[in-house]
């Protein structure tokens, strides 16, 4: 029970530490991909994360579309260098 405690002291102060728009990024990602779609609508899906978490962040994304044979659309107000405009991504 002791390591339980000190386990969950370090959960808690992980969580804390991070921003709650990221957090909430994080959590609204994981929401969508858990629920049956045809369609996953995405806006600004990667404002909170650095680049290396919103590159993680899409492919996830994308194999899970793929894995449901679904279709993506998804608006960015700034360019991110894993996703080309000029390119479509066939699912």
């Amino acid at each position: 029970t002791c390591s339980m405690a000190a386990s969950w002291s370090r959960a808690v102060a992980l969580i804390s530490s991070i921003s709650s728009g990221l957090l909430m990024q994080r959590t609204s990602i994981i929401r969508a991909l858990s629920r049956p779609y045809r369609w996953l609508l995405l806006d600004e899906p990667f404002s909170h994360l650095d680049l290396d978490n919103a590159a993680r962040a899409w492919n996830l994304i994308l194999q899970d579309a793929k894995s449901k044979q679904a279709g993506i659309v998804l608006t960015c107000l700034d360019p991110l260098p894993f996703i080309r405009p000029d390119r479509n991504h066939i699912l």
